[in-house]
């Protein structure tokens, strides 16, 4: 028996019973009498064989009102039953999947991956289709360069990487951070990195300030997320090229996953790889080195359509 009878079971013996017989009587004899009143005496056997208690017929509501209350926290007894679940019995859920209130079922939009390793490397779901390693990154210091990419499933990252390619700076230094995302831009700050050395052409890595658990239903940040890179003005002086996302690949990730203001950047044949901000139109004025802004909320951003959006991977500490 569902729930739903259960209650209607109960119900129905409160309202058709009465205790208007002769003790002693025979249930056989029972009769229908009039509505039954909170006064009204049951008996109820709580050892067996031990004889039974009186309970008033407002103790019994009061009972079973108690066992329902937990079940139908936010909505009615007529919720049980009938294939629904009120909202506040429904686990709590990142954006990564969507519930309707009352519905049992919930949508979740996953990313196909075989599942993350710990120790390994990788590089989120990003919308670009190539990556270069012809682009100069010359002049392009105190500039804020972020692009999107999703993390597939919830995991913690403790190290962000980025690969100098060619023309090392031998004081120059870059930093990589990772931002959650807020209507379809950067939003509040995760953590970032500290220095990462452009001396040498060579795969260097940062330490975050914590390890940070993302990925649907991650503590710290949901799938969808923003990956960011400054460097100062040292390694800006130079030609220092890294691996980035090339020019005009091949799909249109970009266009899609990030969109733009500016329909020239969509659809007249340039690549959207990234967007950028400095100084004033970053949100709190400022994107001098090493001064990651708490929010890039409300940022006026500007569109990156050439290679200088530096690919950045992340690893593995742990799964979840």
């Amino acid at each position: 028996m569902n729930m739903r009878k259960w209650v209607s079971a109960i119900a129905a013996v409160l309202v058709t019973s009465s205790l208007a017989w002769a003790a002693g009587t025979t249930l056989s004899n029972l009769s229908a009498s009039g509505a039954v009143a909170d006064a009204d005496t049951y008996y109820t056997v709580q050892t067996p064989g031990s004889g039974g208690v009186k309970a008033t017929a407002l103790k019994m509501y009061t009972y079973i009102a108690s066992k329902l209350a937990p079940i139908a926290a936010s909505g009615s007894a007529s919720d049980l039953g009938a294939g629904t679940v009120p909202a506040a019995r429904m686990p709590a859920l990142t954006g990564d999947c969507v519930t309707t209130a009352g519905a049992v079922a919930t949508t979740c939009n996953a990313l196909p991956h075989p599942g993350y390793i710990s120790s390994n490397w990788y590089t989120p779901f990003v919308p670009s289709g190539t990556v270069t390693n012809s682009s100069s990154m010359a002049t392009q210091h105190n500039i804020i360069r972020c692009f999107y990419g999703a993390v597939a499933q919830k995991l913690t990252i403790s190290t962000l990487g980025i690969t100098v390619v060619s023309s090392p700076v031998a004081s120059g230094n870059m930093q990589a951070a990772i931002y959650a995302s807020a209507n379809g831009r950067p939003g509040a700050l995760i953590s970032n990195t500290g220095n990462m050395s452009t001396a040498a052409a060579a795969s260097v890595n940062a330490a975050l300030g914590a390890s940070k658990q993302v990925g649907p239903g991650g503590a710290d940040g949901g799938r969808d997320l923003w990956w960011c890179f400054n460097m100062d003005a040292t390694a800006g002086g130079g030609t220092m090229v890294v691996s980035s996302f090339g020019t005009n690949p091949s799909g249109l990730g970009g266009a899609m996953m990030m969109g733009s203001s500016t329909q020239a950047s969509i659809t007249a044949g340039g690549t959207l790889l990234g967007i950028s901000c400095s100084g004033a139109n970053c949100n709190g004025g400022s994107s001098t080195f090493n001064t990651w802004p708490a929010s890039l909320t409300g940022s006026t951003w500007t569109d990156l359509l050439v290679g200088r959006s530096p690919l950045i991977g992340f690893q593995v500490s742990s799964v979840p």
